[in-house]
């Protein structure tokens, strides 16, 4: 079962630009609780509205983890990453 995470964000945007290294910690959290095939995309909104739209994502940038597999252990990792990177605002 694959793992995969988009980065989603605008070419433009200086926060954008500083994601990775939340995307290198979410890679480390999952490779520690099991993780074995991460793979890793990016859609620039500033070109992409269709789909940016389509997904309803509220902003950028932003990590988006996607998994549909049965390990239950990485999906209570991607849980707890999204938890503990989200915005305090």
């Amino acid at each position: 079962d694959e793992i995969w995470i988009f980065k989603v964000y605008v070419h433009w945007c200086p926060h954008c630009q500083q994601l990775m290294p939340r995307l290198y910690r979410l890679a480390l959290v999952l490779m520690q609780h099991g993780a074995k095939r991460l793979r890793f995309g990016a859609v620039n909104c500033a070109t992409e509205h269709e789909l940016c739209a389509e997904q309803k994502w509220p902003g950028h940038p932003l990590l988006v983890p996607k998994y549909t597999g049965p390990d239950r252990r990485i999906h209570d990792a991607i849980e707890h990453w999204v938890e503990a990177v989200k915005d305090p605002q």
